[in-house]
């Protein structure tokens, strides 16, 4: 189990994508902090709003 953050620091270390290699990857196993996710949000409903109306 990956603290906050963590995957994304592990997977931007590969220098290529030929050089990343994910195995038995579990979608549960990666967080997500609920402050990050809420402007995550936040902003696609600003674009949706400005750009796809």
């Amino acid at each position: 189990m990956f603290a906050h953050g963590q995957s994304y620091v592990a997977i931007s270390r590969a220098t290529s994508w030929e050089n990343l290699e994910i195995q038995s990857f579990d979608p549960n196993a990666i967080k997500v902090d609920d402050a990050m996710l809420s402007e995550l949000n936040r902003l696609q409903e600003k674009f949706n709003t400005m750009y796809l109306s």
